[in-house]
């Protein structure tokens, strides 16, 4: 998630404007930012002798948006980034709200050789069935879903 340090506001959580981003139609963008500043860095590692993976939520409008792939392949291109060294985080929600275009998105992401991981599970409404369909390699279970699990 992305973090925000304002010069006059100081630490703005994600919380506080990731949603009005969403809302306002800028998320795109602001993925954009995010994935380009993350892909520079990890060349930046590669070139430094370090291969280090490097993570990066998205978003409901991103998922959706079939664009999203050929973007991050344009800057796994330019960066030169081995695939296998990104993450794309997106919720449970996120599949939920439209899992019918959020399953090509992320088969097509995953067959680009990208790593896909579901953040926050046990928030939504998913059932295992529908978690089976998805093409992740990762499941972050939220902490809200276990916290009581030994007494219930």
């Amino acid at each position: 998630m992305i973090r925000w340090n304002h010069p006059v506001h100081g630490f703005v959580p994600p919380d506080n404007f990731i949603p009005l981003a969403e809302q306002t139609g800028v998320i795109r963008d602001v993925t954009h930012w995010v994935l380009k500043e993350a892909l520079r860095q990890q060349q930046q590692w590669r070139l430094g002798g370090h291969d280090i993976a490097i993570a990066a939520n998205i978003s409901a409008v991103d998922l959706i948006d079939m664009k999203l792939p050929a973007y991050v392949a344009q800057l796994m291109t330019e960066f030169d980034v081995d695939a296998k060294l990104l993450t794309l985080e997106v919720t449970e929600s996120t599949v939920m709200g439209d899992p019918e275009s959020a399953l090509k998105a992320l088969n097509t992401l995953r067959d680009m050789g990208i790593s896909l991981s579901i953040d926050d599970f046990g928030t939504g409404f998913s059932s295992m069935a529908q978690l089976k369909k998805m093409p992740v390699d990762e499941l972050k279970i939220d902490m809200a879903f276990v916290l009581g699990l030994a007494k219930n």
